[in-house]
């Protein structure tokens, strides 16, 4: 049986790095070299499911993605980033949501859905 690993592209620095900051960026965790392994894997399965075929085209769809306008969606959940804006803010979801987040950049907004 193949090992599905073996039909993708392995991560180059260049690539680690950019996703390290990336990362940081958007969340504020500190990716080391030694969570490698660890990036390599998560990341080939979001390449698997958005069909794409290197990191590079992965890199430039995270660097494109504005989440208030447009939610990320995986599997039957759609998600959205809403940044800190220092006034209220009305959001109309039906039922089946969850908000999390730091509450000091902004939180989420996860609405879980159909397909």
């Amino acid at each position: 049986m193949e090992d599905l690993n073996s039909r993708m592209p392995s991560l180059t620095d260049a690539e680690f790095n950019d996703l390290v900051k990336i990362i940081y960026d958007k969340t504020r965790i500190q990716m080391s070299e030694h969570k490698r392994a660890l990036v390599n894997s998560r990341i080939i399965k979001r390449l698997r499911a958005l069909n794409m075929s290197s990191f590079k085209e992965y890199i430039d769809f995270l660097k494109d993605y504005i989440y208030p306008n447009n939610p990320l969606v995986y599997k039957e959940y759609k998600i959205f980033f809403i940044p800190y804006k220092d006034e209220s803010i009305s959001l109309d979801v039906e039922e089946n949501y969850n908000i999390s987040g730091n509450n000091v950049d902004g939180f989420i907004l996860t609405i879980k859905g159909e397909k």
